[in-house]
């Protein structure tokens, strides 16, 4: 198999867009710190949002640096909790 691309001497502006918006889609580092827990064979991760509201998170996601840490196709479950008395993080 042989793939040709060509190449060009510069941007195609037309196209721009569909790169910053796959650039926009990427996984990004969590912006506070994290915890971890293991529960039974689940890993629980748990951070504090000061400040957001809950409505304005519709998805979350974990992408693991080893890819065979845990099962990327199992469901990951978004829950939003009002934070611990005393949480600290």
């Amino acid at each position: 198999m042989s793939l040709t691309l060509p190449v060009a001497t510069e941007p195609d502006p037309d196209k721009a867009t569909l790169f910053t918006a796959a650039r926009q889609s990427l996984p990004v580092e969590a912006p506070v710190p994290v915890r971890s827990a293991r529960e039974g064979e689940r890993v629980v991760l748990t951070y504090a949002a000061t400040g957001l509201a809950p409505e304005a998170v519709s998805a979350a996601a974990f992408f693991p640096y080893a890819e065979t840490a845990l099962d990327n196709a199992a469901p990951q479950d978004l829950r939003i909790d009002a934070p611990a008395p005393g949480w600290i993080p």
